[in-house]
């Protein structure tokens, strides 16, 4: 049950700061594909990492990690584009 615990808290810090960039990137005026891209590529990597986190799997719950970390730095990036043009 901590494993379950701990993967929830982890979720919820990683989530959170995904769905206010999400939020900017659509304020912004962002094209839908690219929205679909990295919302849905996030939302996988998330499940992805849960579901390793939760069984212990390695090296799939660090491989999601990334995989969640870099759509979120394009999305930083993405926003950051937008917000200086």
């Amino acid at each position: 049950m901590a494993r379950v615990l701990r993967a929830h808290a982890n979720a919820m810090a990683n989530i959170l700061p995904f769905l206010i960039l999400g939020f900017l990137y659509v304020l912004l005026g962002a094209g839908r594909t690219g929205a679909v891209i990295y919302f849905g590529v996030f939302t996988v990597a998330r499940y992805i990492h849960s579901v390793a986190y939760v069984a212990a799997l390695q090296p799939w719950r660090t491989v999601s990690y990334v995989v969640g970390l870099l759509a979120s730095i394009g999305l930083i990036v993405q926003v950051a584009l937008r917000a200086l043009t």
